[in-house]
This record gives C-alpha cells, sequence and structure tokens, in this order.
C-alpha cells in the first residue's frame, strides 16, 4: 500500500513538472528577418504591429516578423529602444528580439521573445532558463534552482509583474551529446492580477 502511495504522489509530481515546463500553444515560433547570421541592431523601435497572432518590427532598415504570437503585447512604441539579433548555434539559428522602455517603479519595462533557445539563456542578469531533472527550471546563477511558477510570474517590481510563457518545448527523441532540449519564449511586464 505504501509503495502504492508513493509511485502515485511520485506519478503526480513528475505531471505536475511536466505541466508547469509545458508550453500553452504548442505551435513553435516561426520568424523571419531582414538580420544576416550573426548580426544585431539596436535603436529607436520604428514599427511595431500586432495583428491576427502576427507581429511585425522593424528597427531602422532591419525588420523582423514573428508567428504565431499567442500573447498580445500592450505595447506603446513610443520612446521604446529595440534590439534585433540572429545569433548561430550548434542547435539552430537563435531569434532574439528585446524591447525596452523607460524606467518605471526603478526598472525599465523589458519586453523579451526567443526563438531555438537552448538551457542556460539568461533572461536579465539574475535569472537563466536551464535544463534539469527533465524540465526547464529558473536559476538565480548562484546555484539555486525554483520550478516556473504556475502563474507565470518570475519577478516583481512595485505594481508590475514580469511574465514569462515557454511557447513551445522540443525534447529529442533520445538525448546525445549532440541533441539539445530547444525552446520559444515570450516575457513581457503587466500590472494585470494574473500572466495567463
Amino acid at each position: 500500500m505504501t509503495k502504492s502511495i508513493n509511485l502515485t504522489c511520485a506519478l503526480a509530481s513528475l505531471l505536475a513538472g511536466v505541466w508547469l515546463a509545458s508550453p500553452a500553444s504548442a505551435a513553435p515560433l516561426q520568424v523571419h528577418s531582414t538580420l544576416q547570421m550573426g548580426e544585431q541592431l539596436s535603436g529607436p523601435l520604428r514599427q511595431f504591429k500586432q495583428r491576427q497572432g502576427r507581429l511585425q518590427v522593424q528597427v531602422g532598415e532591419q525588420r523582423m516578423e514573428v508567428s504565431p504570437l499567442p500573447v498580445r503585447w500592450a505595447v506603446a512604441p513610443q520612446g521604446l529602444t529595440a534590439t534585433l539579433a540572429r545569433r548561430a548555434h550548434p542547435a539552430g539559428p537563435q531569434d532574439w528580439l528585446t524591447l525596452e522602455g523607460q524606467a518605471r517603479d526603478g526598472q525599465p519595462p523589458r519586453w523579451l521573445l526567443g526563438r531555438n533557445l537552448t538551457s542556460g539563456v539568461a533572461l536579465n542578469p539574475q535569472q537563466q532558463l536551464v535544463w534539469r531533472d527533465g524540465a526547464l527550471q529558473l536559476s538565480d546563477g548562484q546555484g539555486g534552482l525554483q520550478t516556473l511558477p504556475a502563474d507565470g510570474v518570475i519577478g516583481r517590481q512595485g505594481q508590475w509583474r514580469q511574465c514569462l510563457q515557454i511557447v513551445d518545448l522540443r525534447v529529442p527523441a533520445a538525448e546525445t551529446s549532440d541533441s539539445e532540449v530547444t525552446f520559444d519564449l515570450l516575457s513581457w511586464p503587466t500590472k494585470q492580477a494574473r500572466c495567463r
């Protein structure tokens, strides 16, 4: 009887971990960009459009289009600085979009979109996403790990919450030395009570 209860508890813990790390939409982000591999560009946000799950941004002459975008970002583009980046990686090209505004409540609002990311990627100087024990976890960079919060809130600053959504998570069928877990993510600030 005790073994049965322990097995049930272990299974429940495993399913909870899978649920927390699982994506909300299970559709990989598709990114089309005029950036060349290894290129990064920062500057004022010239264009920002969201329509029917599609996001279009422009910085200087460079453009990026992302779909499907499962979250509608509340963004006032005026005064935002944008960074577009396309980085080479053995697991495949990684695409980044970062939007940053003027500081409010002591911290600038920050929107982050990443495609084809791998374990160890930094969300900010204090937080990394790492793949441990069959799940994505938050690392503080000092050895401390925590599971992804069920409500999606990964930080608070005054009335603002920083939200995180793993849009898609791809786990190789058999982990080998040349295979890696890859994922797409969105992170955004909100004053709403909940991220989801």
